[in-house]
């Protein structure tokens, strides 16, 4: 397959030409041949993965349809700018090397990845054949040698990168534990024997009981930078969850994830019973944090829950649900001489007038008084237990 070999230390080299393409008929000819597979890259990529699935190769589920669709797609671009470039162009193959970069954190076997690349000979070969039939088949012999060295180069620079990828892994465990966090949050269900693959990856227990984190985007880069150290060891594990940033405690690892963390806006769910419940729960809290978007403090999952609940109503079962009520809440939230909505917050908590007045340091007066201002402007007594319960759905998250 004209493989680079492995004991030499650096890429191939491109056979010597007298001059740029473009510059002899049968350049020429060459460039309109590669030009006609520009259109047919959805082409390339169909057949790519079917030499791939009858190969063998990536067998087990490291690597998606749809990632190897997309980093096929993008090698044969770039392949194909390559078959057409001046011989003497730089190579730039950041492609290249963020495939090797890829495949290493995904954790496919070096040898299965050089194997993959190689198959992209054959495909472009077949391709390239069809299109030159036999008024052109000269002009293709002629460059036989040029597609090797193309697919060589390439090769050669994803396997590098993979190298160089492979050893700051053993440096960094939290690049390890990717591959295994990547599947324990994966799309689509997931069952016992991978729960438990999942576990020993991580060297956790799976039925453990685990302290989550799922912090909100614009947070993401302070939490990783206060946290880099335990990440890099294992310690914690984070794994990106879209935007959001789910950050997992074993048990007794280190210090809880509030101490460790600072400031910032997130979620927090101090005892999770087992992985499986992990999984869900990641899932259900950047829902969370998709109805409260103005958070700027680490908040207990319980305070986010009504808000979530009330989103999830008015969004799939009735519409403007309470639109009336809630939005006069939201002006006595934005009135804050009045005191109402602290006053209220505080008795939902305590659950007497009395506990209520001592906690703000007031009269018991004071206390009814504003109950009975906030029951006139919203139309919810919270003396009455249903009613309460519709304030707690309603009310903002306290600052």
């Amino acid at each position: 397959m004209h493989s680079h070999p492995s004991g030499s230390s650096g890429p191939p080299s491109l056979p010597v030409s007298s001059g740029r393409p473009g510059e002899s008929g049968g350049d020429h000819e060459w460039l309109a041949l590669v030009d006609e597979l520009d259109e047919e890259v959805p082409l390339l990529v169909e057949e790519f993965l079917s030499e791939l699935l009858s190969s063998g190769l990536y067998s087990g589920d490291l690597v998606t349809r749809e990632d190897l669709a997309d980093s096929a797609a993008e090698t044969f671009v770039f392949l194909i700018d390559r078959l057409r470039s001046p011989l003497d162009a730089p190579d730039r193959h950041l492609i290249a090397r963020r495939l090797g970069r890829h495949r290493a954190r995904q954790g496919v076997a070096m040898q299965d990845l050089v194997d993959a690349v190689q198959l992209d000979f054959p495909v472009l070969w077949r391709r390239l054949r069809r299109h030159a039939g036999e008024e052109r088949m000269g002009v293709l012999i002629d460059h036989v040698e040029r597609v090797h060295v193309v697919v060589d180069r390439y090769s050669f620079s994803v396997r590098e990168e993979f190298i160089r990828e492979s050893a700051r892994i053993a440096q960094n465990v939290s690049i390890a534990n990717q591959r295994h966090l990547a599947r324990l949050f994966a799309e689509g269900p997931v069952n016992v024997d991978v729960l438990g693959d999942v576990a020993t990856g991580l060297g956790v227990d799976v039925d453990a009981s685990y302290e989550l984190a799922v912090i909100s985007p614009e947070h993401v880069g302070a939490v990783r930078r206060a946290i880099g150290d335990e990440l890099a060891d294992g310690t914690l594990f984070g794994h990106e969850l879209g935007p959001t940033l789910a950050v997992l405690r074993p048990p007794e690892r280190t210090l809880p994830l509030d101490r460790l963390i600072g400031e910032c806006a997130g979620v927090l769910f101090r005892d999770i019973r087992g992985l499986a419940a992990v999984r869900v729960t990641a899932r259900g809290a950047v829902e969370m944090l998709r109805s409260h978007p103005a958070l700027s403090r680490l908040h207990p999952y319980t305070d986010l829950l009504p808000g979530a609940a009330l989103r999830y109503i008015r969004n799939r079962l009735v519409p403007g649900f309470l639109r009336e009520e809630s939005e006069a809440i939201g002006a006595l939230v934005q009135d804050e001489s009045d005191q109402l909505v602290p006053t209220v917050r505080t008795f939902l908590s305590t659950g007497t007038v009395k506990a209520t007045a001592s906690a703000l340091y007031c009269h018991r007066n004071t206390v009814v008084n504003r109950l009975n201002s906030f029951a006139r402007a919203t139309g919810l007594d919270v003396a009455r237990p249903t009613d309460a319960a519709v304030v707690q759905l309603l009310l903002p998250v306290a600052p």
